[in-house]
Order: structure tokens, then sequence, then C-alpha cells
């Protein structure tokens, strides 16, 4: 499968100003893009890595991206 590089690039650049902005809609919008061109997987570490790089105050990371982060983890042991 042949990836579009700018187009993940601009669904990334999308989604985290998504979550900067605490837009739910948009963060679910881009996420779902994010998953068509890439898959679950980079979709996920993408996620992880914003999680990892933003705000704890910032509400779409707190209650969203922490919570399923911390239970992949605990899945893997």
């Amino acid at each position: 499968m042949e990836v579009d590089k700018q187009k993940v690039a601009e669904v990334m650049v999308a989604l985290q100003e998504a979550i900067l902005s605490e837009d739910l809609a948009r963060f679910y919008e881009h996420v779902g893009k994010l998953e068509k061109l890439t898959g679950e997987e980079f979709t996920g570490k993408v996620l992880c890595t914003f999680a990892s790089q933003l705000s704890r105050e910032n509400a779409i990371v707190n209650v969203i991206l922490l919570p399923v982060i911390e239970e992949l983890k605990r899945g893997e042991k």
C-alpha cells in the first residue's frame, strides 16, 4: 500500500491543531482520516507521540488519549 506522504502530513497537522484547540469533532474526523491513510498501528503511534508532547491540561490529551495509552500499556504486559 502506497501512502501519500503529503496528505498524511496535512492530516497530522490538522489533527494536532484539533487537539490543541480541544475540538473533539475535528479530532475524531482527523483520526479517522489518518487511520484510513496509514492504518491503525501508525495512527496509534502518532497519538501516543502527540500525547507525550502536549500539555496534560489539554482536555483531549487528559480525558481521551492518556487513558487509552495506559490501557494499551497494561494490555502489553
